[in-house]
């Protein structure tokens, strides 16, 4: 990469880190101190999320930028929020929402859903204040609706299938053999009944329909068809059945 493409690329100012600051500077005006804290919280999460995942999706002379200070050791060292923009903060959204927030945060329905909130809020404060495009805003403010709605439903779908699995006792050492165990995987819903859910399963290279599995009606309730759940299966006097499960993650 040459020094000519690397000058192109900029250390931004105002940076990431300096907008969420000036953010919960804003908000800290009007929020009551209970409500000011879900916010930060919210911020540090998404500022962990971009330092260690939103270089994925840059350009090739970008990472190359950010490596750069990135790998510097002592004060030269600079993470992904302290080298990029506010425009930055929007191409992993749906990872941080679908992903993060699920597999790596370990919160009830009421934090999740306030960064969907949160999300809103900030997109709004950005427009406002010309630090992104109308049109970036209203895509954070629509992935920051859904997640609202959708990241505490399947918080809740997931505690229920939870219960429900501890509460049937059964573990993968119940099932020795390969033929009545399904490995521990991430699993689409293809189709939901009341109580009865069914997955798309690759088999043979070949897409095929597996279940019903029993589960709760309560559940069934809350879960989508194209929700994917990370759990595994164990087959019992010919019954197939959900025996570990992780997350429920909403698509």
């Amino acid at each position: 990469m040459s020094s000519n493409v690397l000058t192109m690329v900029q250390i931004a100012k105002p940076s990431i880190k300096d907008v969420f600051r000036g953010f919960l500077e804003v908000e800290s005006k009007r929020l009551a101190p209970k409500t000011l804290q879900k916010y930060e919280i919210v911020i540090g999460l998404l500022t962990d999320h971009l330092n260690n995942n939103g270089s994925e999706p840059l350009s090739t002379a970008e990472k190359a930028f950010f490596e750069k200070y990135y790998n510097a050791e002592g004060e030269a060292h600079r993470d992904y929020c302290d080298i990029f923009g506010p425009e930055k903060i929007f191409h992993t959204l749906g990872s941080f929402f679908g992903y993060y927030m699920i597999r790596k945060v370990f919160a009830g329905e009421e934090l999740k859903r306030a960064s969907g909130t949160v999300v809103k809020k900030l997109s709004k404060y950005l427009a406002e204040n010309g630090l992104i495009t109308p049109e970036t805003a209203t895509e954070g403010i629509e992935e920051g609706a859904v997640a609202v709605s959708v990241l505490p439903l399947a918080e809740k779908a997931s505690r229920i299938l939870g219960d429900y699995v501890d509460d049937r006792g059964l573990c993968p050492n119940d099932f020795e053999d390969h033929e009545n165990y399904m490995e521990f995987d991430h699993f689409t819903i293809s189709k939901l009944a009341p109580g009865q859910i069914w997955f798309e399963l690759y088999d043979e290279g070949k897409l095929k329909e597996f279940g019903p599995i029993s589960v709760p009606k309560s559940a069934t309730k809350i879960l989508q068809e194209g929700w994917d759940i990370s759990c595994g299966f164990g087959r019992s006097k010919g019954q197939w059945n959900m025996i570990e499960i992780a997350n429920v993650y909403p698509n």
